[in-house]
C-alpha cells in the first residue's frame, strides 16, 4: 500500500542527504546562477537555473536534485515564491512536472 506521509519524509531525507553531499563550490554557482534566473524571467524553473550555469560547473554535480536545495535557499533568501508545477523543457527530464517559480526579484515584480 502507498504511504504518502512515508514517501514524504523519505523524499525529504533523500533532499538532506544530497543537499549535505553537494560541493560547496556548485551551491555557490547555481545559487548564482539561481539569482540570475530570478533577475530575467517572471516566473521560471529549474531548467532556467540551468541553462544560467556556466558548462564548466554545470555538470560537476553528483546528483541533479540538489537542485531542490537551490531553490530552497533562493526561497529562504526571499528572491522567489514557488507557485505552482510545469513540465520540464529538457530532453533529459522527459516533459516531468517541475516546481515553478515567481521572482520576487524581476523588474515586472518589483516595480
Amino acid at each position: 500500500m502507498f504511504d504518502p506521509e512515508g514517501a514524504e519524509n523519505a523524499k525529504n531525507a533523500a533532499i538532506k542527504r544530497i543537499s549535505k553531499n553537494t560541493c560547496p563550490k556548485w551551491f555557490a554557482a547555481a545559487f548564482d546562477a539561481a539569482v540570475v534566473a530570478a533577475l530575467a524571467y517572471p516566473e521560471f524553473t529549474t531548467d532556467h537555473i540551468w541553462a544560467c550555469m556556466d558548462d564548466d560547473i554545470r555538470y560537476r554535480v553528483h546528483d541533479r536534485r540538489a537542485m531542490v536545495s537551490v531553490t530552497k535557499a533562493l526561497e529562504s533568501a526571499g528572491y522567489a515564491a514557488y507557485v505552482g508545477e510545469k513540465r520540464s523543457s529538457l530532453k533529459v527530464c522527459h516533459k516531468r512536472l517541475k516546481g515553478l517559480y515567481q521572482s520576487l526579484i524581476h523588474s515586472d515584480v518589483v516595480a
